[in-house]
């Protein structure tokens, strides 16, 4: 398979690539399906790309680039079920990142997380209660590619 972009050309999608969001994100529930798009040039970003209409993609990163070790996400049951988690499967836990416009520090929206389940590519967007987790929660401070270049204003939409 392959999906043409602006940004990123015509990209050949691997199985692996390919994440399933049965709900979508919240305010794009009619996308589903997505690669993660994983660019040298971007690194410590990833770009989560609508495979149904790739204008629509989101910035995304590691967790671990916004919170201390000590700050956990738990899963509900609800949570788990629909991520079809059994023993010993592997997570993954993406941030949706943004950069307003005129600021210079990347922030990650740590109240809804992207959980991918790492063998079966199903993921599920978590809204998180409680915990003190922001919805603006500053980058820590690591070697970053120039972020203007990387994320943009945000995602993009028509």
């Amino acid at each position: 398979m392959r999906i043409e972009t602006e940004e990123f050309g015509s990209i050949a999608v691997a199985p692996e690539m390919r994440i399933y969001l049965p709900e979508g994100l919240h305010g794009f529930e009619e996308h589903q399906h997505f690669v993660l798009l994983d660019r040298e040039e971007y690194h410590p970003f990833f770009w989560l790309v609508s495979e149904v209409d790739p204008r629509v993609r989101f910035a995304v990163t590691d967790a671990d680039r916004f919170c201390a070790a000590s700050e956990k996400i738990t899963l509900s049951p609800s949570d788990e079920a629909a991520l079809d988690l059994a023993q010993g499967d592997a997570i993954s836990l993406f941030v949706i990142v943004s950069l307003r416009p005129g600021e210079q520090r990347a922030t990650g929206n740590l109240r809804a997380p992207i959980v991918m389940n790492a063998r079966n590519r199903l993921a599920r967007q978590v809204i998180v209660y409680g915990n003190g987790l922001a919805v603006r929660r500053p980058m820590m401070s690591r070697r970053l590619v120039s972020l203007h270049s990387a994320v943009g204003a945000g995602p993009a939409r028509d």
